[in-house]
C-alpha cells in the first residue's frame, strides 16, 4: 500500500515542477506571454501548445479514470485528493457557478449551502449530492445540478412560493400551497396573503381558499379562515360576520351562500353569525341580541318569486 501513496506523491511532486520550474512548463509559458512570442516561436506555437494541453488533458483522463476504479473498491481514497490537485490545476477547477430559477435564496446562501469554501475541481464535484443538499433548504421545491466543463456549475431551482400566513399558536408563519413552513411572518417580507388559522392550518388551507377564490364577492371580504377542531371552516369576514361551514359539502355551501348574497344580500346585513352547519337550514344570529333566526334556505327562493 505504501508504495501506491508513494506513487501519487511522486505525481503530484512531478506536476508541481512542470507547472513551476520544468523546462518544458517554461517553454509553454513564455508561449503564453507576449514578451516570449518572437517571430522565430510563433509558427510552431500552436502545434507546441497543442501537444502540452493534450499531453496534461490525458493525464487528467487517466488520472480521473484510474481514481474512479479504486474508489468503487474503497481501497484507494487518498488517491482523490492528488488527482484532484492536478485536474484543477489543468483547466477543470471550478470557476462559474450559474443559477437560474431563485426567488428567494441568495447566490452566497446558495454557496454557503453546498459548501464551497474554495475552487474544486469540477471532475470531483458531486452533482447528486448537491442537488439534495439544495433540496433540504426549506424555500427549495426542487433543484437540478450540472456540470459544464471546464469550470461551469449550473444550479436550477424551483422555490417555493408563499400561499397563506397561518397563525399557529401566538407565531405568524408563511406556508406554500402544500403547507410547507417557509419562515416567519413579518409584515414586510410578503403581503396579501390569506390568513389561516388553528391547528393543521396550514396544510387544509388549500381546500378552503381555492374554493372561496372562485366566488369573487365573497373573497373580497374574506378577512381570516380559521380550522375548528381540525375538521371544518369558520370563515371570518369584514364587519365581524362569521360564517360556520360544514365538514362535508363545502363547495355547495358557499355556493349557496353566494346566492342568497346576489339575490338577499345577506352578507351587508346586521349579523353576528350565519350558521351553515346543518343540512338545509340557516341559523341566522343577528347582532345585539340572544335570538337566533332558524330558517329553511328554499324561504329565500319562494320569497322571491
Amino acid at each position: 500500500m505504501d508504495y501506491i501513496r508513494r506513487f501519487f506523491k511522486t505525481i503530484k511532486i512531478t506536476y508541481i515542477r512542470l507547472s513551476k520550474g520544468s523546462e518544458h512548463a517554461s517553454i509553454y509559458n513564455r508561449l503564453n506571454t507576449k514578451q516570449g512570442k518572437t517571430s522565430l516561436i510563433n509558427p510552431l506555437s500552436t502545434y507546441i501548445k497543442r501537444i502540452f494541453a493534450w499531453q496534461y488533458l490525458g493525464i487528467a483522463l487517466l488520472f480521473y479514470t484510474f481514481s474512479g476504479f479504486i474508489s468503487l473498491h474503497n481501497h484507494f481514497d487518498y488517491a482523490k485528493p492528488t488527482v484532484a490537485f492536478v485536474t484543477s490545476h489543468l483547466g477543470f477547477k471550478l470557476k462559474h457557478v450559474e443559477v437560474e430559477g431563485k426567488f428567494r435564496l441568495t447566490d452566497n446562501e446558495i454557496i454557503e449551502a453546498l459548501g464551497i469554501k474554495e475552487a474544486p475541481s469540477l471532475l470531483f464535484f458531486d452533482v447528486q449530492e448537491a442537488r439534495q443538499t439544495l433540496e433540504k433548504i426549506k424555500t427549495v421545491k426542487s433543484a437540478s445540478v450540472s456540470r459544464h466543463f471546464p469550470n461551469i456549475l449550473r444550479i436550477n431551482l424551483q422555490e417555493r412560493e408563499p400561499y397563506a400566513i397561518w397563525q399557529d399558536k401566538h407565531q405568524l408563519k408563511t406556508v406554500d400551497l402544500d403547507g410547507i413552513e417557509l419562515g416567519s411572518w413579518h409584515g414586510n417580507n410578503v403581503e396579501n396573503l390569506p390568513l389561516v388559522v388553528g391547528d393543521n392550518a396550514n396544510i387544509h388551507a388549500k381546500e378552503i381558499i381555492s374554493v372561496i377564490e372562485n366566488f369573487k364577492e365573497i373573497n373580497a371580504r374574506v378577512k381570516s379562515y380559521v380550522r375548528v377542531s381540525d375538521r371544518r371552516w369558520n370563515v371570518n369576514l369584514d364587519a365581524g360576520l362569521k360564517v360556520m361551514l360544514p365538514e362535508e359539502n363545502v363547495i355547495k355551501t358557499i355556493a349557496l351562500l353566494n346566492r342568497l348574497h346576489n339575490e338577499h344580500q345577506i352578507l351587508d346585513r346586521d349579523l353576528q353569525y350565519i350558521d351553515m352547519r346543518l343540512p338545509n337550514k340557516l341559523v341566522l344570529n343577528p347582532n345585539n341580541t340572544l335570538e337566533s333566526q332558524v330558517i329553511d334556505p328554499t324561504f329565500f327562493a319562494s320569497s322571491s318569486e
